[in-house]
Order: structure tokens, then sequence, then C-alpha cells
């Protein structure tokens, strides 16, 4: 566009003239025909008249500039904090070679001579809570534990040995699997500072939980090699880990 007043050529943006200061005339780029502040089409000609106009409307005030819009929520709001247990995270001493998975930043992974005594300790909390339940709240005899067969018939004695096998393997489920989706822990792991979660450092929900101990069956009844492999593993995980996307760390108290 050129300056009505002293026909030097200006900027497309420009209000004022730069050579002569003269207030510059908004003409339609197609047709020339001056036009006012805030038309958005020619009177003459019909043709879109360009941005350009709203901008030099902005700088000399007669139209307020838009309000600015924040970013999206994820330029600038924290990144949501990982399930953080009791403890505040165990630090890897500078130059060790430490596990890259997240779970990692929140302890170290939970070795198998730690997590093989906190097994030991749930399978005895599991065991005098079938006890109890087996004895005074269903009143079987001692004899159905011991498996010895005093009365009855084999079917009786078949019977009840389903019974407390199933009762058993039910208790064990559920102790494992409300206590981790609950506090990721069990209260033998959590005597060692033990617990598990995903391989993010995430909580582990009650379907992963349940897979989790449907799992070490598994790795049970590969002779124990499921098992074995926390003792060879860096990360310190098993196979049943390993499956569902699970790791076991240790917290400093």
């Amino acid at each position: 566009m050129n300056c009505q007043q002293c026909g030097q050529e200006t900027a497309p943006a420009a209000s004022f003239c730069r050579a002569c200061g003269a207030r510059l005339q908004l003409r339609c780029p197609s047709c020339q025909t001056p036009h006012n502040p805030g038309d958005r089409f020619c009177g003459y000609c019909g043709s879109a008249l360009p941005e350009a106009g709203a901008n030099d409307r902005e700088r000399d005030g007669m139209v307020a500039p838009p309000a600015p819009v924040a970013p999206p929520f994820d330029q600038h709001d924290p990144p949501a904090t990982p399930f953080h247990p009791y403890a505040p995270p165990a630090q890897y001493p500078a130059g060790t070679d430490a596990p890259t998975l997240g779970a990692f930043a929140l302890g170290r992974p939970g070795g198998f001579w730690l997590r093989l005594p906190a097994y030991l300790i749930d399978v005895v909390i599991v065991a005098a809570v079938f006890l109890i339940l087996w004895l005074v709240v269903l009143g079987q005899p001692v004899s159905s534990i011991t498996g010895t067969l005093e009365t009855g018939t084999e079917d009786e004695y078949d019977f009840q040995t389903l019974g407390r096998d199933g009762l058993n393997a039910l208790l064990g489920l559920v102790y494992d699997t409300a206590l981790i989706t609950i506090w990721a822990t069990t209260l033998g792991k959590r005597a060692f500072g033990l617990y598990v979660v995903r391989s993010d450092g995430s909580r582990v929900g009650p379907g992963r939980a349940l897979a989790r101990h449907l799992a070490t069956i598994l790795s049970l009844l590969i002779l124990g090699i499921g098992f074995l492999m926390i003792a060879f593993r860096r990360d310190k995980r098993g196979l049943h880990d390993l499956i569902c996307d699970t790791v076991v760390i240790q917290r400093r108290r």
C-alpha cells in the first residue's frame, strides 16, 4: 500500500506513513477502494479485506486485543505424582548400576532373601486364620487337618480334604489380593518395607493383584524357577511379576 499524501510505499500493517507521518487510508487490495476500519468486505467489489486492518485497529486502540489463551493443562501443570507408599524414596548411591524402571524412583528392588521371609510370615498368618475358621467357626475336627481318618467313610474324608484345601486357597487369594490392592503390601512384606507396584510406580488394581496371585501358581509349577528368577535378575522380578507388569520395591523407613 502507498501513502495517499507522499506516495511512499508502506508496510501492509502500518497505520501511518513512515516517510511523512500521514495517517494511511485503508484501501481494498483488489480495487483500491477506500474502506472504513472494521469492514470485513469491500463495499465496491465484495472482496474480503485483509486481516491487517484488524491489526491496525488493535494497535490504534479502536478494539481490544484478544485475551491470551492459557496453554493446555499438560504444558504448565506438573505431571501426576505416582503412587507413593509410606516412606520417602530410597536413593541409589552415585555410580551404581540402578535399574531403569520408573518404579525404582520410589525404592530399591526387593531381593529374594527379603521376599522369602516376608512370604513365610504371610503363610503363617493365612494358616492361623484358616485354623480359626476351620476348627472354631466351622467346628471341624483336628483329624481333618492332620489327614488321619478316625471315623466316617472315604467319601466323607475326601469331601473334608477338598473343603480344607479349597478354604486355604481361597483365604490366601483374598488375603494377597485385598491387601496389595488397598495397601500395596501384605503384613509380611510390610515388615521388611516391601511394596508391590506397577513397573511405572503406579498402584496395582484389584484385577492385576488377582492375576499376580494366580500367576504365582505358574511360577511354582515350573519347579519354582519363576521364584528363583528373583535372585538372578537385576530388577528382582519373578515370572509372575513379568507376566503382570509388577515389581516389588523396598522403601527406607
